[in-house]
């Protein structure tokens, strides 16, 4: 899917400097459904635990949660679940395909460049 896209997200960051990509987590789920589950108390769990408990959430998506998002919106339950749904990935340029075909197997950790 994202071969597909990579004609047009690299034409707008040509153009603007930068584009956003957005992510749907948990595309099984509905927006309230998530709403509902992350409105339960966390108890002494941690975020990891809660997410991991409430929606099956780990791994690299907590890792794309915790990257992207601030943590006053990872503690505000109405706006972690919108961001579940849509989740703003903001790219600002291509990287190499050589990248590609080195990346690392999914289980490590990732190497995040900013910019």
């Amino acid at each position: 899917m994202i071969y597909a896209l990579s004609a047009p997200l690299r034409d707008a960051i040509e153009t603007t400097g930068a584009t956003t990509l957005w992510l749907d987590l948990l595309p099984d789920r509905s927006p309230e459904n998530i709403a509902e589950r992350l409105a339960k108390p966390r108890g002494k769990d941690s975020l990891s635990n809660h997410l991991r408990k409430r929606l099956a959430i780990d791994g690299v998506k907590t890792l794309l949660l915790r990257e992207t998002l601030p943590a006053a919106e990872l503690s505000d339950p109405a706006k972690l679940a919108a961001a579940l749904k849509a989740l703003p990935i903001v790219l600002h340029r291509p990287r190499p395909i050589a990248e590609a075909s080195a990346a690392p197997a999914a289980s490590s950790s990732p190497n995040w460049t900013k910019t």
